[in-house]
């Protein structure tokens, strides 16, 4: 090998070892890398549901809202386009509202999804029992000769996300309740307001 090309080998070797790291650690929110590239939303909420939650994670889901709601003010027409193009999770995470925060749009719904889990889970209305039972609904589906084979792939997929889910809820971080309820009347004030942006 030539003293140029073994320079430049040593040099390529050097920028993947300081960047290879980066690519996780560019995310604030554990999990937020699901919602990237093309995934869908139904296809990452099953592995998002079971990580842990942290405070920090609250903390800066709390303190964006404020800006998301001021940004919005100003951008009524881009929010409420959001899922216009069929693509929901697209949508938002492309809104340049995010820019202004230094917090992604996957993070933020990273976040979102795991407070409203800690929320469903603490009041009872979600819990792997239960998604049992709605597993063994769509199995049963799986016995219709009336289905046509697009239907059946999407009751396949559905049975794959919710063995996943049942999987999750039931390795569930008993901490993430625990801050939770630490922050149940901050989180219940932001989720509201998020939910009321726009309207």
């Amino acid at each position: 090998m030539s003293r140029k090309m073994l320079i430049i080998s040593l040099l390529f070797m050097a920028a993947a070892a300081v960047a290879a790291p980066r690519v996780f650690a560019a995310y604030k929110v554990a999990g937020a890398e699901l919602l990237g590239g093309g995934v869908s939303f139904d296809d990452a909420y099953p592995g998002i549901i079971g990580l842990p939650l942290t405070q920090e994670e609250v903390d800066l889901f709390i303190g964006a809202i404020g800006p998301i709601e001021e940004w919005v003010g100003l951008n009524s027409a881009a929010w409420n386009a959001v899922g216009s193009s069929g693509d929901f999770l697209k949508d938002l995470k492309i809104l340049p509202v995010w820019e202004t925060l230094g917090l992604g749009g996957a993070e933020f719904m990273t976040v979102l999804v795991k407070i409203n889990t800690a929320r469903d889970i603490s009041s009872g209305t979600l819990s792997a029992a239960k998604m049992k039972e709605q597993l063994e609904r769509y199995r049963a589906h799986l016995n219709d000769n009336g289905l046509f084979i697009g239907d059946l792939a999407v009751i396949k997929q559905q049975i794959t996300n919710l063995e996943k889910v049942v999987e999750a809820l039931e390795k569930y971080p008993t901490e993430n309740i625990r801050i939770y309820e630490a922050n149940k009347a901050t989180i219940v004030a932001g989720v509201d307001r998020f939910n009321r942006i726009g309207k």
